[in-house]
C-alpha cells in the first residue's frame, strides 16, 4: 500500500507508515506504536512544516518509510557523524524540502537491539553531544526554522537523559 500511496502523492519525497516496537513486560512482550498519533494521516510540505512540527515532532520511522531515489540524490544521503540521529534528520529535511505523507497504517514491527553500533554510541554522552552538534549545525545550514533547532535539541537531550534510546 505504501507504493500505491507514493504513486498517488507525486509531490512528496517519501511516505511513512506506523511502526510497532516490542516492549518487555514481566511475563510477555507487547507491541506499541511509536512516533504516531492515532488517526493522524497528514501531508507535510514547506508550507505547513512549522504548524505540523510545532504540534508533532516524532512522525517518521526510516524503516517504515518509502523514499524516492531522486529525493535522496538531491538531498544527500545519511551522515554517519550524526550516528542514530541521521535517519530522523534526513526525513525531516526531506519533509521540509520535498514534502512527505504520513499514512495511518502499520508498516512494520521494529525489533531494535540495544547493542547496535549507532545506539551504543548514543549512549555515550560525549558521542551523543558530538552527533547532536552535527545535526544542529546541519539544520542551520539547511534552513530549518530557528525555533525547531531548540525543540529538536531539547527533545533529544531528554531522550538521552532518560535513556529512551533503549528499552528493556
Amino acid at each position: 500500500n505504501a507504493v500505491s500511496r507514493l504513486e498517488e502523492q507525486q509531490d512528496v519525497s517519501f511516505v511513512s507508515l506506523k511502526t510497532l516496537i516490542p516492549t518487555s513486560k514481566k511475563s510477555h512482550f507487547e507491541l506499541r506504536p511509536i512516533g504516531f498519533h492515532e488517526g493522524l494521516e497528514i501531508k507535510i510540505s514547506s508550507n505547513n512544516f512549522n504548524s505540523v512540527f510545532r504540534k508533532y515532532d516524532f512522525l517518521f520511522n526510516t524503516g517504515s518509510s518509502l523514499i524516492r531515489t531522486q529525493a535522496l540524490k538531491s538531498n544527500g544521503m545519511f551522515n554517519s557523524k550524526m550516528q542514530a540521529m541521521s535517519d530522523g534528520y534526513l526525513l525531516r529535511k526531506l519533509s521540509l524540502n520535498n514534502g512527505a505523507f504520513v499514512i495511518d497504517e502499520f508498516g512494520l514491527i521494529w525489533n531494535r537491539s540495544n547493542k547496535g553500533y549507532s545506539v551504543s554510541n548514543l549512549l555515550n554522552k560525549v558521542k551523543f553531544d558530538e552527533a547532536l552538534k552535527v545535526v544542529i549545525e546541519s539544520m542551520k545550514k539547511d534552513n530549518f526554522p530557528t525555533w525547531y533547532l531548540g525543540k529538536f535539541s531539547s527533545r533529544m537531550k531528554l531522550v538521552r537523559e532518560f535513556n529512551l534510546i533503549t528499552y528493556n
